[in-house]
């Protein structure tokens, strides 16, 4: 329901209300009116009687006779009047002959035979009334002074039982009728009046509040669907409508600022969705440039170390013919030292020469094995990084290729890389942030920050290797590999730490992954995976990768012995006959 059809509602109330208020005062008015001519009647009546009173005393005391009493009283009862037809009138109570009235023919006369409308003589009526109460109003027909026709007539009677008189005196009830027709039009034409007054005024305020308000709702709808600058209207009025008005252009201006910022925000996501885009392809293509390096340097290595076997090949075929021609000089030296003097000499001369060449022979080994050590390790290496690059380029990729769709949310950087001495306060803080359940399940007990804080700084950086999973420039799981003799180990423990957040998202899968290929180029043939009992999903992971639990307590720890799976690397020189 709008705003101007509540007014009316209001307005249709109000008069509604006035009707039945006037209505109420009508009933009313003529209620007091016929009370106010009940007592008027009274009063004039009881004025008549109260001078019969005045002339029996003196009747009583001899000053008249009662004749003469009664004369003088008539006369000045004949004389009060009132109104318009207002009179007293006398009449004896046992004949009903009129005494004194205004119309002089009616006095003298009997009027005993006037019939009422219930059947009754008029006279018989008042002589009743009389003798049971004494006083009393009676209503009859009657007709006016001068008039012919009887009219409806309410009268009050009272009786002077000594003089066997009754006073009466009345009012004529259209008289009554008229006095109440007057004033109901009067009271009515004051509520018409009011009525229209309210109208008019409900009408100019309907209509200065409605239309105003159509027109703010009108801007306000505008601003709903998204258009800015709408028509809005009575910014200077004073009132609430105003104030509407002026809180509509300031959310006006709010929305256009809101949508300036929306488009600045959004051009700078573009910018920096594209910054973003370029920096990641960068560093993707320094990826792989990287890891097209390693690839190069591991296939000249792989050459060098075929240039070298071959050399050892060649040296050792060389050592065995030297050893061949040596025996069989010494043979033929013992059977034809004394005949053939002539050919032992260059033999012999031949023999130191060939001392010399397996001397040389055995040092290019002794450097060719000392190179070959090396390669072996520098190649380990390379092999470490690489998975590291690798799984790092993987991630790299899906998020290149994840920012090319429509987003406002960043998206995390993964990176994977080996820790050094200088991030023991990153590894720290990654261990501090595990809850309890990952403090226990990682170090097989509940341990308290201060065990962490003593734990990283014993931490040997300088044997012991850890391998970080980095997400948003923070660690979030680590693979944590203790070598048990450096520097040729021959066993390794492995340890595994993942954040509440970043777990069940494969991540633990791929860090066994990684610190099994670098256990392996260091020379590790068996990883030892240790965990706490209850951890289910390491001990699935371990249990995964071939390992063999050789010490299982519910209440204690899992020890799962896994051998080491090859890497390529590893193949390839094991094909070579370089890999033990």
């Amino acid at each position: 329901m709008t705003i101007a059809k509540r007014i009316w509602l209001i307005v249709l109330i109000m008069v509604i209300g006035l009707l039945g208020l006037l209505g109420t005062s009508l009933v009313q008015m003529r209620v007091d009116l016929m009370a106010e001519r009940k007592e008027k009647i009274h009063d004039f009546t009881e004025l008549a009687k109260s001078l019969v009173a005045t002339y029996q005393a003196q009747v009583a005391s001899g000053a008249l006779t009662l004749n003469e009493a009664q004369t003088r009283v008539l006369g000045r009862i004949a004389g009060i009047t009132y109104g318009q037809d207002g009179y007293v009138w006398v009449h004896r109570l046992s004949d009903g002959v009129i005494l004194t009235h205004p119309v002089k023919h009616f006095i003298g006369k009997n009027f005993s035979e006037v019939i009422l409308s219930n059947g009754r003589p008029l006279f018989e009526e008042f002589s009743r009334l009389i003798h049971e109460h004494g006083e009393g109003y009676v209503k009859y027909p009657w007709p006016r002074p001068n008039k012919i026709e009887p009219e409806q007539k309410l009268s009050f009677i009272i009786g002077v039982p000594d003089w066997d008189w009754v006073i009466g005196s009345g009012a004529y009830i259209s008289d009554i009728d008229q006095a109440f027709r007057e004033r109901a039009l009067n009271l009515g034409g004051l509520g018409l009046t009011i009525s229209l007054l309210v109208s008019i005024i409900a009408t100019f305020f309907a209509r200065d509040i409605s239309r105003p308000l159509s027109k703010v709702t009108e801007a306000i709808d505008a601003l709903s669907y998204g258009h800015v600058n709408p028509d809005i209207q009575f910014k200077n009025r004073s009132d609430e409508v105003g104030t509407l008005a002026r809180a509509m252009v300031n959310l006006n201006n709010t929305t256009i600022a809101m949508n300036e910022w929306r488009e600045k925000r959004k051009s700078l996501r573009l910018q920096a969705e594209n910054e973003r885009r370029d920096a990641l392809t960068k560093m993707a293509v320094t990826f792989e440039q990287s890891v097209h390096c390693i690839v190069q340097k591991m296939a000249n290595a792989t050459k060098e170390l075929q240039s070298i076997v071959n050399d050892v090949s060649d040296a050792e075929e060389e050592c065995l013919d030297v050893i061949g021609v040596k025996a069989a000089l010494e043979l033929d030296l013992s059977a034809t030292t004394t005949k053939n003097n002539e050919v032992s000499t260059p033999y012999i001369d031949f023999m130191p020469d060939r001392d010399h060449n397996v001397e040389d022979i055995c040092v290019r080994l002794h450097e060719a094995h000392k190179t070959i050590g090396e390669i072996v390790h520098m190649i380990g290496q390379l092999t470490t990084h690489a998975n590291l690059h690798a799984l790092s380029l993987d991630r790299l990729h899906e998020h290149v290729k994840s920012a090319d769709g429509p987003s406002d949310t960043p998206r995390s950087i993964i990176v994977l890389r080996k820790l050094t001495g200088k991030d023991a306060e990153a590894y720290r803080e990654h261990l501090l942030r595990l809850d309890v359940t990952s403090r226990a399940s990682r170090f097989c007990t509940n341990t308290t920050d201060k065990a962490i804080h003593k734990y990283v700084e014993s931490f040997n950086w300088n044997r012991d290797s850890v391998i970080g999973y980095y997400s948003d420039d923070l660690i979030r799981a680590t693979a944590e590999i203790t070598y048990s003799s450096p520097p040729s180990p021959i066993d390794a423990e492995l340890a595994f730490s993942v954040e509440n957040e970043y777990q069940n998202s494969g991540i633990g899968t791929k860090m066994m992954t990684i610190a099994l290929h670098a256990v392996y180029n260091r020379g590790v043939r068996t990883a030892h995976v240790i965990c706490h009992a209850r951890n289910g999903r390491m001990r699935k992971i371990a249990l995964h990768n071939g390992g063999k639990a050789n010490f299982d307590n519910i209440d204690d720890e899992f020890v799962a012995a896994i051998d080491v799976p090859m890497s390529e690397v590893g193949h390839l020189l094991a094909n070579l006959g370089m890999w033990q």
